[in-house]
């Protein structure tokens, strides 16, 4: 049940004062009081059709399981309608009935209208409303309106962007179902769908129940309400592990209704879409997927416009919170930035929260375990402290000097082999060589490996990672390869393993979850590619988003939490 308004006509008619001119008065206690006006209340009651999977969040009327209206005039006994189409012997389809009862005229006149799931006024109470100080007046037409609020009986959840089941609110849900909700990425927001016992969605702003939503165990998730009431801004802290959330209101009894939703996080596949050479020039965009997307899949969510101030991004990097960070290398000397963004959610065209100005021609971006930004530079890899912001920005640390071997090139993608709470080791991409420097690497630092020479095979790396192991991989945009280093390779050594998809095209930025899943910016055709197997070679793809649908632009960087 929705939204209930009922129309009450009173008309006066018997039961006026007819008597004739009094006698006199000899005292107040022989006086006989005068009968009072009394005038005809006539309730209209438009009836719903039977409920149907498409009409459970119709806004008028009644909720659609009303099987009997009880209407109680200034507390007296109830006077009972039923549904003509629910009776015995009726007919269906929209009618109407009409209630009469005597009531006085003047000012005091109280009404209340109960709506029952059951004939005769029995069965769950669905929604009920009340009205006071009403003024009856004699000899005119007279329009009372009530709205009933319903009765809560159940809480169900649905998840709006960037959910992929269900992405919004069900037209219908079977009472005392908890559907399990699945979120791409970190951050998304859960709307608590109000029930009556019908199974009915009370969905009318302004008359649904307060209702609050909590983790049942608080260190899975942070959950906060929104300022439009029964939505909640949630953060799963964990990935590919369903966590239940507990919900809670009160019915017009007072007493607490409970209920519970499943939500499970999944990976968030985010492309950073390059685009100085696409059909308009210069127009940046971070398109967001399920990690397990395939095919011409349309992006839950995407960050593009004008106010975002993106100019010529490469890579993207994503920390735990959805927070997100991207590479403006603008082609100037010392103009290019790093700017952050709260987590994206849906299609937005925002500003960024933070930018870090005056970097000279960035690139790479990474996050390591403590979430440090590390920024790869023209000749070093500025490191920045979580919060970081100004022209310029305080660094933490960096990496830079002739000993540190990024004097000879341009850095491309930079890459931290960390684990859940520590940094790892710092890979990064530069042309046809690799370089891996120390956790917490400062200064004019000796790289710890150094992977180059004829034997690499490699010729213009423009994309690094590593696997749960420590083997590196590396993308070559000329050869149309990836090829795969031990951990401790280095020098002029030959690749362990070599990839040459046919699907290969430019391939740009790579990325290695957890699970040793490979994810390969396509460039050249406007795809990702998804490798599953956590080994090489794999000469097809267990996955590829290509298409029109996809948004995908000239991808250079992708960046999966």
């Amino acid at each position: 049940m929705v939204f209930v308004a009922l129309l009450c006509a009173a008309c006066s008619g018997g039961g006026a004062n007819t008597a004739g001119p009094s006698e006199p008065a000899t005292s107040s206690a022989s006086r006989t009081p005068a009968p009072q006006a009394r005038g005809t209340a006539v309730f209209v009651i438009k009836w719903p059709v039977p409920p149907s999977e498409t009409e459970r969040r119709r806004r008028d009327y009644f909720s659609n399981s009303t099987a009997s209206v009880s209407i109680i005039a200034n507390g007296g006994a109830p006077v009972i309608a039923n549904n003509p189409a629910l009776s015995p012997g009726g007919s269906g389809g929209t009618q109407t009935t009409s209630i009469s009862i005597a009531v006085p005229v003047g000012s005091n006149n109280t009404f209340r209208v109960n709506d029952w799931e059951g004939l005769n006024g029995g069965g769950n109470l669905l929604a009920s409303g009340s009205v006071g100080s009403v003024t009856i007046t004699k000899d005119e037409a007279n329009t009372i309106h009530i709205t009933l609020r319903g009765n809560l009986a159940n809480i169900v959840c649905a998840g709006t962007a960037p959910f992929v089941s269900p992405r919004s609110v069900p037209t219908a849900m079977p009472t005392a179902s908890a559907p399990a909700l699945t979120m791409v990425g970190p951050a998304g927001g859960i709307v608590l769908l109000p029930e009556d016992a019908g199974g009915n969605i009370i969905i009318m702003p302004g008359l649904i129940p307060s209702l609050a939503l909590t983790a049942a165990v608080p260190s899975q998730a942070t959950i906060a309400s929104t300022s439009t009431g029964n939505e909640f801004n949630v953060n799963v802290l964990e990935t590919n592990t369903a966590i239940t959330l507990n919900t809670a209101g009160q019915n017009l009894a007072g007493t607490t209704v409970s209920g519970t939703c499943s939500v499970t996080r999944v990976e968030a596949l985010y492309v950073a879409n390059h685009d100085t050479f696409g059909p308009v020039a210069n127009n940046p965009t971070v398109t967001i997927y399920p990690a397990s997307a395939n095919g011409d899949a349309t992006p839950v969510a995407t960050l593009a416009g004008s106010a975002t101030a993106e100019d010529e991004i490469w890579f993207p990097a994503v920390d735990p919170s959805g927070t997100i960070y991207l590479s403006n290398e603008n082609q100037g000397e010392s103009t290019g930035s790093v700017t952050e963004f709260a987590p994206v959610t849906e299609h937005l065209n925002v500003a960024p929260v933070a930018t870090i100005g005056g970097l000279y021609q960035p690139e790479g971006l990474a996050l390591d375990a403590s979430n440090n930004l590390y920024a790869g530079v023209e000749q070093a890899i500025d490191v920045f402290a979580p919060g970081a912001s100004g022209t310029p920005a305080t660094m933490l640390r960096q990496i830079t000097g002739a000993n540190t071997l990024l004097s000879t090139s341009e850095e491309y993608q930079v890459f931290v082999e960390s684990t859940d709470s520590t940094p790892g080791k710092i890979d990064v991409a530069m042309q046809n060589e690799i370089n891996t420097y120390a956790p917490g690497a400062n200064g004019n630092v000796t790289p710890l490996q150094a992977i180059f020479g004829e034997s690499t095979l490699l010729v213009s790396v423009l994309g690094v990672a590593a696997d749960s192991s420590g083997n590196i991989y590396a993308a070559d945009n000329t050869v149309n390869d990836i090829v795969e280093f031990s951990s401790t390779a280095t020098g002029d050594t030959a690749p362990t393993a070599i990839m040459k998809s046919t699907s290969f095209d430019q391939p740009w930025g790579i990325f290695i979850d957890p699970a040793n899943t490979i994810y390969v910016a396509n460039r050249g055709n406007n795809s990702i590619l998804v490798f599953t197997s956590g080994t090489l070679p794999s000469e097809t793809p267990s996955a590829t988003i290509s298409g029109a649908d996809t948004g995908l632009d000239n991808p250079t960087g992708v960046y999966v939490r």
